[in-house]
């Protein structure tokens, strides 16, 4: 698959060019989710707030430390994301998926170049999240490389 995607570029960057426009097509989704998310996020750090009340530490983790995980797994969580199956449920329950085998193009390949134009999309709209995470709820960013270089290698893995 990954061979297709050298061989043949052109095809597989124009899907990939495609995902930006569809997300901007849907910009009330942006705010919500900015707005839902921001909700959730304090959510999560009163909550966690709460939990430790007037202790130092909870098996070992400072608060901070939780609130540092819990934050940043806010602003990173579209690198979880499993839309990608429920589509391809979806098409294959629908019968679109036939049309998408009949196309001159390969199917794995397609699948991906969305994908992986949809993760870059949805990380650049993180953005704002992560502004917020930092300067409402104080989020302190690692600051060793070394830990980013394991974070880079972790995340980018599956790609």
């Amino acid at each position: 698959m990954i061979s297709r995607l050298f061989r043949e570029p052109g095809k597989y960057l124009a899907i990939l060019g495609m995902v930006p426009k569809v997300f901007m097509a849907y910009q009330l989704w942006f705010w919500a989710g900015l707005v839902l998310g921001t909700i959730g996020m304090a959510i999560l750090y009163f909550f966690w707030r709460a939990v430790y009340g007037t202790t130092e530490a909870i098996a070992g983790l400072t608060l901070n430390t939780t609130l540092t995980y819990i934050l940043l797994a806010q602003v990173f969580r579209p690198l979880t994301d499993v839309d990608l199956i429920f589509e391809f449920g979806y098409n294959l329950r629908e019968g679109g998926i036939i049309h998408q085998l009949l196309r001159p193009i390969n199917f794995q390949a397609m699948y991906y170049s969305q994908n992986v134009g949809a993760l870059g999309m949805q990380m650049v709209l993180q953005i704002p999240m992560a502004l917020v995470a930092t300067f409402v709820f104080g989020l302190q960013w690692p600051t060793d490389l070394a830990v980013w270089g394991a974070f880079l290698v972790s995340a980018l893995s599956p790609l």
